[in-house]
């Protein structure tokens, strides 16, 4: 398990939110590109391309990395690609590596790529913005924007009124950053960042990777946990604004993780305001996209649909025991259709 700052280099709660905030995370670390780009044309993630691409460049570690394919703005009728790596530690080959996808991406395509970096680490003199060499008059070259979270600091003041979401995304981290070994410290402000983001004025099913995200990034003890989760279920019942209780979903993951019957039991005392049957539905959901990411509406449908306790604890079971979001759509339509037989349908 990681402890507090160790996170994870990829496969985290960055992808979830740069995917359900892809223009919003343009616009506010790359102003001067998201002005360039026909948002209302629409992009598309490219999610298994890149992996194919990643797979094929064998540069490492793969790191979290989106590509989308965007229209331009200029008038011209094509749709270029956005590249996109958020980078949490120092790295030799980063730069390399942004080349070498670069490269890669343009040759699968025959379209232009545009490279982005988001240097999330905490190293104030690392920044990496270009790969390039020459030998014998020949030379490759590939600059790249950046935006470094740490030359944030001076605006902390300003970033805390900030109307886009990716302003608390960024002072969560350097308050992160600058509360190690400092419990109490980073308890008030974990409470602080959150609270804000009810008043962003997202809809609950983008608000709850926030919150997601939150957590994630600052990490706390488990006693200190416990009162941020009091603090913010008292926050709630004083706005009268709970988002369907994203933290009665975390009690129930956070005990799973710790036993399957001692979680369900902590999940369904927290949720028995709301039903027993809404409270694992919940539950089961929140498992399944902390283990494989964003969810179709098919899928979620169909978990929201079972209305079984009991089908509901088996599933659970299951699905944590699940190596891969393939094997959890087959438990689900396997459900479906012991549904339907039970119901007398063909």
């Amino acid at each position: 398990m990681n402890t507090p700052d160790q996170l994870p280099d990829y496969d985290s709660p960055w992808k979830d939110i740069l995917e359900v905030f892809f223009r919003e995370f343009i616009t506010f670390y790359f102003p001067q590109v998201a002005d360039e780009i026909a948002w209302e044309r629409g992009y598309e993630f490219l999610e298994s391309e890149l992996r194919q691409i990643a797979h094929d460049a064998e540069v490492g570690r793969r790191y979290v990395d989106k590509l989308v394919r965007v229209w331009q703005r200029d008038g011209v009728e094509e749709w270029v690609l956005v590249h996109v790596e958020v980078q949490t530690g120092r790295d030799r080959e980063f730069a390399e590596r942004m080349y070498v996808y670069n490269n890669r991406i343009y040759d699968k395509y025959r379209r232009r790529v545009a490279s982005f970096a988001l240097l999330a680490d905490d190293s104030e003199g690392w920044r990496p913005d270009r790969f390039e060499y020459n030998l014998w008059g020949s030379q490759v070259l590939l600059k790249f924007p950046t935006a470094k979270l740490l030359d944030w600091y001076q605006q902390l003041t300003n970033l805390e009124v900030s109307g886009n979401i990716f302003s608390a995304v960024t002072v969560a981290h350097l308050r992160m950053l600058e509360t190690r070994n400092d419990w109490p410290g980073r308890l008030r402000w974990k409470i602080a960042v959150t609270q804000d983001l009810y008043d962003l004025g997202y809809q609950q099913s983008e608000i709850k990777y926030l919150f997601r995200f939150i957590d994630w990034l600052m990490m706390l003890p488990e006693d200190f946990n416990h009162q941020y989760y009091k603090a913010m279920q008292s926050y709630e019942e004083n706005i009268r604004r709970p988002f369907v209780s994203i933290f009665e979903r975390e009690g129930m993951k956070r005990g799973m993780e710790q036993g399957i019957e001692k979680g369900m039991e902590q999940g369904m005392e927290q949720g028995i305001e709301k039903g027993m049957e809404q409270g694992l539905q919940q539950a089961l959901l929140e498992i399944v996209e902390e283990a494989h990411g964003l969810l179709p509406l098919e899928l979620q449908n169909q978990i929201t649909a079972i209305a079984s306790a009991d089908r509901l604890k088996e599933l659970i079971r299951a699905v944590v025991k699940a190596g891969s979001l393939d094997q959890v759509v087959q438990l689900l339509s396997s459900e479906a259709n012991d549904d339907k037989e039970g119901r007398g349908e063909e």
